[in-house]
């Protein structure tokens, strides 16, 4: 059974390499001296030390100064964490003077030779030796904490080994994801995509961009360069209705979630140059033979100026709508202008013609009856000659109100001329058309409010002429003949009346 090779990522593998080169070098700095000896340098440091102090404690002894060679050591000592203690010792071996534990930490040398621990300061007077300086110093690698560690090549090592390892495994996937793959697609295919007015991004697995064309760049206003390596949902995607960041609907993401791809997908953009952007955006994830999502492929259809266009038509759209109802208002009433009287809303004489035509037909279609009923305000000349023609006008006004208020909605009422008016009942027969036609006779006798003050015992009353289909017309004129022969009728009796055709009929035919 054959071991399966292990796959080292390019990355980990960079970093194992850089290392080993790091401390090659380290070595051979090492091996030439130039590398840094902490043993020598604080030997010599000591050395320097002691040589000081005997040219300064010679001078001092000179001039018979112990106390300030005495207060000179404490400070020594206790300034100095590399001094653990000192003393001065005469000729005869007598302690004249010392700081620190000295007893406890000083041991003699072999042949008065000084030691990196233990050194010996000879004192002069003169050129007669005084004394001894005896001074004793921390082992190099002392065990105090991270003592060991100090100037040690060895831990030089392991600590560029390990912290070397981690900063170049860092620096390298940082590098390596920000490589322009461009530098190695033919450049025949680069330029296609250049080419492309539609932007194109090509994203890993971590939604980091690794390659763009010219066009996405110029539609965020950035470089190409300086978009690679950054996640294509930092930027400022807006949903376009609210203005509110997008934060979880991108495509690319969604594509590579659900390894489907995303069609049609409108977001905002909100760049420092040229403001706020439309895109329309399609993203589709990219999956190796495994099918495993590897990335996606997203484009950036700038549709600013399509939807800028496509708002000014919807505006101009509402403005031929409201131009549009407002003229079918104007129709309207035009309309009405050309259908009704204009003193009292009553249909005209020509608009009551056509309606009566299309009543009647429907009469005779349907079998149904059709009154007619034919009204005349009694005395108006004279209310004319008293009142003028001012007052003859509101009171024909509201004999055209209590006409209307009188009768149905679906009954048709016409002026028919000058004080005339002239009512159409469609389902109504005769005796009930007469019927109403006595009930609105009186309640105009009874009416006091005509919208002019009348005196002189002045009173409007009206005569009317009632007929219906049922008396033998045989088309509207001639019903229209009928009903205005009965209102005469009414007229020639006296006046405030109902006459029915069918009366006026009886008595001719008595006279006959």
């Amino acid at each position: 059974m054959s071991l399966k090779k292990i796959q080292i990522a390019p990355t980990l593998r960079i970093s194992l390499g850089l290392v080993l080169v790091t401390m090659s070098i380290l070595f051979t700095a090492y091996l030439l001296g130039l590398a840094p000896d902490k043993s020598h340098a604080v030997l010599d440091a000591r050395k320097k030390l002691a040589e000081t102090l005997a040219v300064q404690y010679s001078t001092l002894a000179q001039k018979g100064e112990t106390d300030s060679i005495r207060k000179s050591m404490g400070a020594l000592v206790e300034r100095n964490d590399d001094v653990l203690s000192a003393a001065l010792r005469s000729m005869n071996d007598s302690v004249i003077a010392e700081a620190g534990n000295h007893e406890r930490h000083w041991v003699d040398p072999p042949g008065e030779q000084s030691t990196p621990t233990h050194a010996l300061v000879p004192i002069f007077n003169g050129a007669r030796r005084w004394g001894t300086v005896e001074l004793s110093f921390e082992p190099v690698d002392s065990g105090r904490f991270l003592g060991s560690f100090k100037g040690s090549f060895f831990w030089l090592i392991v600590y560029m080994t390990v912290l070397g390892f981690l900063g170049y495994f860092f620096f390298m996937r940082r590098t390596l994801r920000e490589l322009d793959p461009a530098t190695v697609i033919p450049p025949r295919v680069k330029a296609a995509l250049d080419a492309l007015v539609e932007g194109v991004v090509l994203l890993d697995e971590k939604e980091q961009i690794v390659l763009v064309n010219d066009a996405f760049a110029e539609h965020v206003d950035e470089t190409p360069s300086s978009i690679l390596g950054r996640k294509a949902s930092d930027f400022r995607w807006l949903i376009p209705e609210s203005k509110k960041p997008a934060q979880s609907s991108h495509p690319w993401v969604d594509a590579m979630q659900s390894r489907e791809k995303r069609t049609g997908v409108q977001l905002a953009l909100d760049t420092p140059s040229n403001g706020m952007r439309l895109f329309r955006i399609n993203g589709a994830p990219i999956l190796d033979g495994r099918g495993r999502c590897r990335g996606a492929l997203a484009t950036f259809d700038d549709v600013t100026e399509l939807e800028r266009k496509n708002e000014q038509l919807r505006e101009t759209l509402d403005m031929l709508e409201q131009s549009q109802e407002e003229i079918q208002k104007q129709n309207k009433q035009l309309e009405v202008l050309a259908t009704h009287d204009p003193l009292t809303n009553c249909l005209n004489r020509r608009s009551f013609m056509e309606k009566l035509e299309e009543e009647w037909n429907k009469s005779i279609r349907l079998g149904q009856p059709l009154a007619c009923i034919m009204v005349d305000i009694d005395h108006f000349k004279s209310i004319n000659d008293h009142y003028g023609h001012a007052a003859g006008d509101q009171v024909i006004k509201q004999m055209a109100e209590t006409l209307c208020s009188g009768f149905r909605n679906d009954d048709v009422i016409c002026r028919y001329g000058g004080e005339e008016f002239c009512v159409v009942l469609p389902y109504v027969t005769a005796n009930q058309a007469a019927a109403l036609a006595e009930r609105i006779r009186r309640r105009i006798a009874t009416q006091d409010s005509w919208g002019v003050r009348l005196i002189d015992d002045h009173r409007v009353t009206a005569s009317l002429g009632v007929t219906g289909t049922e008396f033998g017309a045989e088309e509207p004129s001639q019903m229209l003949e009928q009903a205005d022969k009965a209102l005469y009728a009414s007229k020639a009796a006296g006046r405030d009346r109902v006459t029915r055709w069918d009366n006026v009929q009886s008595k001719q035919a008595a006279l006959g």
